[in-house]
């Protein structure tokens, strides 16, 4: 369970779609207990999108915005801070995958834990993975393929 937000675009190629299954290009993941990369997701592309499943996304201008979140995302995991925007769903959806768990390994103490990356490497190497996906999502853009994301969770 978690968040996965494709990129689509017009003339999307069996080649391109292969290829974002394989390599992520043009795909971003976060998992249930990444809390912090889905705070930074809902807050970048908005809540409205979230509530569509997705939509036409405005690449060309979001550069200040994308800057500003990386830092921010840099930032909270840097202090140990968590996003206070995540909408209830997500914690229910939490509570969902926790109890199914439980019932699968009755008697025992399991938990989905909150992943903090604390470490730079794992920081800075998803927040690349925001870049490029937004960088590709420039390219489309300019190219005039009518660019635009899939959101499921």
């Amino acid at each position: 369970m978690g968040m996965d937000i494709s990129l689509e675009w017009d003339g999307m190629t069996e080649e391109d779609k292969a290829a974002q299954k394989k390599y992520g290009r043009g795909a971003l993941r976060a998992s249930i207990g990444m809390i912090n990369e889905n705070g930074i997701l809902y807050e970048f592309f908005g809540e409205s999108m979230f509530n569509a499943h997705g939509g036409t996304f405005d690449f060309a201008t979001c550069t200040g915005k994308l800057n500003e979140m990386c830092w921010k995302y840099l930032e909270r995991n840097r202090s140990g801070t968590e996003p206070d925007n995540l909408p209830q769903r997500h914690y229910d959806s939490l509570a969902k995958s926790q109890a199914a768990l439980q019932q699968q390994y009755p008697g025992k103490n399991v938990v989905i834990p909150k992943i903090n990356r604390g470490d730079c490497i794992g920081s800075v190497g998803w927040a690349n993975e925001l870049i490029q996906f937004c960088k590709l999502g420039m390219y489309m853009q300019k190219a005039g393929k009518n660019p635009r994301i899939s959101i499921s969770y």
